[in-house]
């Protein structure tokens, strides 16, 4: 459905906006299509990655291959903790396949994902790549990026903070709540 109304926008700044927007709707569908497969109340974490994944990667079509690494074992969320960390994890990966391997042509691709459980109950959520990293003066808190600000948004909802890495390639760690936690909290 979403195919056929794009078909009447001529405008490209429009369509990016609306492919955007569709690509985040891809990626909370993907949940459910998720949740109902399992026909429980809990969703396998590595398998929405490893499926999320492979359709952001289809939808940017990189020149050169991707090598991905996923460490999310034994992870499993609520819906309530699933679509909002579901959403920050497409937002960073697509922001990766969009601008950290653009100009990148000495070294093979590559972008890892890993989520672990910390010791006092919360959890760590790492996204790192081997891209051309994030410029120095580009400030995340400032940004006017749409995505940037759902990122932030749904870090607050998680009761979480974030940290950008800025190494070679780039590094986001988000430490953040499951709903058992927040509902203990709020």
């Amino acid at each position: 459905m979403l195919e056929f109304q794009s078909e009447g926008i001529e405008d490209e700044k429009a369509i990016k906006l609306f492919n955007d927007g569709k690509n985040r709707v891809k990626s909370m569908a993907l949940i459910h299509q998720k949740l109902y497969r399992n026909q429980g109340d809990f969703i396998d974490f590595n398998d929405y990655i490893i499926s999320l994944l492979n359709e952001i990667s289809f939808v940017h079509q990189p020149e050169k291959e991707v090598i991905k690494v996923i460490n999310v074992k034994n992870i499993f969320f609520d819906v309530d903790t699933a679509i909002p960390l579901g959403l920050i994890v497409n937002e960073i990966v697509t922001n990766t396949y969009k601008y950290a391997f653009k100009d990148k042509n000495d070294e093979v691709n590559k972008i890892s994902i890993e989520i672990e459980k910390q010791k006092d109950a919360t959890y760590k959520l790492i996204i790192e790549d081997n891209g051309i990293g994030i410029p120095e003066d580009f400030n995340i808190e400032t940004s006017k990026s749409i995505g940037l600000k759902l990122v932030k948004r749904l870090i607050k909802q998680l009761h979480g903070t974030f940290q950008l890495i800025r190494k070679p390639g780039t590094r986001f760690v988000l430490t953040f709540k499951d709903s058992s936690i927040r509902n203990q909290i709020e």
